[in-house]
């Protein structure tokens, strides 16, 4: 009976000491999870910087490492913003990145790690940053000492990205660009001045804004000279005379003293003279094609270039057409219509040769002499052009030498038709003086 009861005292004794050893094991347990959890070691801010953007904000960036199974938490200027995202690396140290909007160009980050299980905090991590200043415009063009053949001027130019350009012209605000962006980090821009400036030495220089309204420093001054362009020259109708013909007419126009005309025939680059100088400052000019125009139609345009090579716009475009000369044509159609008609008439009528009076013969010479004397009236050479110095005179004149040409024709129509005329008479009174007189 003693034995049992020691027996059974022996296993109370033990059960109680291994109530007492798993109550231990687990104080320890939770004792090492609790210096585990206060333990928690603080992130370790690797960078923060300025992040670009095409959306047109200014953005910053946030990264680092922290201890396996836990959370970043974000805070800015003291206030909490948001989570940072955290790739796990399964190292026993995974790293976290952060961006957002940037609202000052100062600021406070202050990031801390809680415990995804025991929500335990660690110590937290600040670092202040400051953005770097915004750099300065690039001027690409004009370049220092440029001459700008123009009364105004096109600036081009570099700057970075989510900023406006301001343009200034002799110390002046000109205006500005729209809003840049470009995936590189710089963007560029083209700004055209629309104001005339004055022929001489202007200055230029660029400065550039950003979304938090920050200002760049000036860029460099580039100092560059205006010069208007050389005046185009003016052109007028073409003139043909005995000195050319249809198919080479003269290109005549005004332009500058000293000037090199280039002539353009259809767009494509014909030759080039240079002008006579006037006393008056405009000279007059008067150029041949150097080609055979081909037959429809064509258009003519110039520019005028000066010793210093610097050179004019296009001028006025003037057309030309070159058609089958019609006039000549149905003169000529209906001459050997009128003389096949009267031959075919001659041939049915006429017994006898036709015998002319000497009162009705027309010298040789008299034809001759009037067709030299339209032939001079058609003259214009290149020189009386530019001499007389009016073109629309000389374009009358070649009008009135076509008039007078058809009339000289139509004078000639009406000699031969009187001619033949005069041949019926003649052959029918000769029949009348054959047959006897009647008893």
């Amino acid at each position: 009976m003693l034995f049992r009861e020691e027996t059974a005292s022996k296993l109370m004794n033990m059960k109680k000491l291994f109530s007492y050893f798993i109550f231990l094991i687990i104080v320890f347990a939770f004792s090492v999870s609790m210096v585990s959890a206060k333990e928690i070691v603080a992130p370790t801010i690797l960078e923060i910087g300025e992040k670009i953007s095409n959306e047109g904000s200014n953005q910053f960036y946030a990264k680092g490492l922290t201890e396996s199974d836990t959370d970043i938490l974000i805070y800015i200027n003291g206030t909490f913003i948001d989570y940072a995202d955290v790739n796990i690396e399964n190292t026993g140290t995974d790293n976290f990145y952060y961006e957002n909007d940037l609202e000052s160009e100062t600021f406070e980050v202050m990031i801390i790690a809680r415990n995804k299980k025991t929500y335990t905090l660690s110590p937290p991590t600040s670092q202040r940053y400051s953005l770097p200043l915004l750099p300065a415009p690039t001027i690409v063009f004009p370049v220092d000492k440029e001459i700008v053949i123009d009364s105004s001027i096109n600036v081009l130019g570099l700057s970075r990205t989510n900023s406006i350009v301001e343009i200034y012209i002799d110390s002046k605000y000109s205006g500005e660009t729209k809003f840049l962006t470009h995936e590189s980090g710089t963007a560029n821009f083209a700004y055209y001045e629309g104001n005339i400036l004055k022929p001489g030495s202007h200055s230029l220089y660029l400065i550039a804004r950003d979304t938090l309204d920050r200002e760049s420093k000036i860029s460099d001054i580039v100092y560059f000279k205006i010069e208007h362009p050389m005046p185009a020259p003016t052109l007028f109708e073409p003139v043909v005379n005995s000195d050319t013909n249809h198919y080479k007419p003269f290109i005549v126009g005004l332009a500058k003293n000293d000037s090199l005309i280039k002539v353009f025939v259809d767009d494509e680059y014909d030759g080039e003279l240079l002008v006579k100088n006037h006393e008056s400052g405009t000279a007059n000019f008067a150029y041949i094609p150097q080609r055979d125009l081909s037959r429809g139609e064509h258009v003519f345009c110039a520019t005028a270039t000066d010793y210093k090579n610097k050179e004019s716009k296009l001028s006025n475009n003037t057309e030309y057409t070159i058609r089958q000369p019609i006039i000549l044509e149905a003169v000529q159609e209906k001459n050997e219509d009128i003389v096949s008609e009267a031959i075919e008439s001659s041939v049915k009528e006429e017994e006898a040769p036709i015998v002319l009076s000497e009162d009705n013969i027309i010298e040789d010479n008299q034809d001759i002499e009037m067709g030299r004397d339209e032939n001079e009236i058609g003259e214009l050479s290149p020189e009386a052009v530019v001499e007389n110095g009016s073109l629309n005179e000389d374009n009358k004149k070649q009008s009135k030498i076509n008039l007078d040409l058809i009339i000289f024709l139509a004078f000639l129509l009406g000699i031969i038709v009187w001619i033949i005329w005069v041949n019926k008479e003649l052959i029918k009174e000769k029949k009348e003086t054959k047959e006897p007189p009647e008893n």
